[in-house]
């Protein structure tokens, strides 16, 4: 039989988690798919352990090994992109859904998504993605901070400014990514297999939608170090040098400079420079506008309690867009294990 989809998920070193996205898809109502699994060099037996669960599912299923397509020279460089470009040249279905080995979700996911990219007529979605709950500062900064670009994600993709994609619950048109030559300008880059899709997507006039769903949700796990979570925001910020769209790259810009002149208020103020009622007004107005875009998402993840920590997550956050922005600049950074430079 045909299968309706085609599920592509990249890993490395996945072993703890990748069993528990296994066990979710095997539950799903939507049976009528295909799992292309793509081992980018792992080293913790992660393609042995998914092998063992699937020999008993019926979910139709193809490993692919990088190490034997690509060969040793690519043992320490960022294979997502390569591995998605040889997943769907092997993937029966014209629809693709990404997902990370990190991630979970409920049974109707798969079903869903579809559902909502057929009835939107799209050529590229993005879903809802959200961190499991923490029980510490940073892991709920984290889960806040996810939420707050999901709420940008929806925006900006309505109103067509391709600033932010999540490729752990993105589907496309396989068609149409390889009419448009999918990864071909960028694939040398170590990140960015949603956000530069999304670019090329809404540059071609195709339609672009976000998922609104809360059958849709895909959960995933926040950094549980300070040092993982700033390698993985070096990650994420390293490739915006690399946008085309001078538009997001202006927005970027002066979302970074905001951040920074609040940040610069406070030396500003204690040697009294600036007045002193400036720096206060300045974050309590950044402070209710950030709470009254993030609130109807924070509502939606049924995490609405986090609103009472914003005024610490507004000084974390500052702090984090500045010195992250600054860091990005080295274009280097450590991701599962290896030395990557953007």
């Amino acid at each position: 039989m045909q299968p309706e989809l085609s599920l592509i998920v990249c890993y490395r070193n996945e072993a703890a988690r990748i069993p528990a996205l296994l066990q979710a898809l095997r539950a799903q109502s939507l049976k009528t798919f295909e799992l292309i699994l793509v081992d980018d060099f792992s080293e913790d037996g992660s393609t042995e352990i998914a092998t063992s669960i699937l020999k008993s599912s019926s979910i139709a299923n193809v490993f692919i090994d990088l190490k034997e397509h690509l060969g040793e020279d690519f043992r320490n460089t960022s294979n997502k992109k390569r591995g998605i470009a040889l997943a769907l040249a092997v993937s029966k279905a014209n629809t693709i859904l990404l997902t990370d080995a990190d991630c979970t979700m409920e049974p109707g996911w798969i079903e869903r998504m579809l559902a909502e990219f057929r009835k939107q007529a799209l050529a590229l979605g993005f879903g809802p993605v959200r961190f499991t709950k923490g029980n510490s500062l940073l892991t709920s900064f984290q889960e806040i901070d996810l939420m707050a670009m999901m709420a940008c994600t929806q925006w900006t993709i309505q109103h067509k400014i391709p600033m932010l994609g999540n490729a752990a619950n993105m589907i496309f048109d396989k068609s149409t990514f390889l009419a448009l030559n999918g990864y071909a300008n960028n694939i040398h880059l170590p990140s960015g297999d949603d956000i530069f899709l999304l670019q090329q997507f809404m540059a071609a006039g195709k339609s672009v939608g976000f998922i609104d769903d809360a059958a849709c949700i895909v959960s995933t796990y926040p950094e549980r170090t300070l040092s993982g979570f700033i390698q993985q925001r070096i990650r994420w910020a390293g490739k915006s040098t690399s946008y085309e769209n001078n538009t997001v790259k202006l927005v970027l810009l002066l979302i970074y400079c905001f951040n920074l002149w609040v940040l610069l208020l406070l030396p500003l103020t204690i040697f009294a420079i600036v007045p002193f009622w400036l720096l206060p007004t300045t974050f309590t107005l950044k402070l209710l506008a950030d709470a009254s875009i993030i609130y109807p998402t924070l509502v939606f993840f049924n995490r609405s309690a986090l609103l009472w920590g914003m005024p610490i997550f507004e000084c974390m956050h500052i702090l984090y867009v500045v010195s992250i922005g600054f860091l990005s600049l080295k274009k280097s950074y450590i991701w599962k294990g290896r030395p990557i430079k953007q």
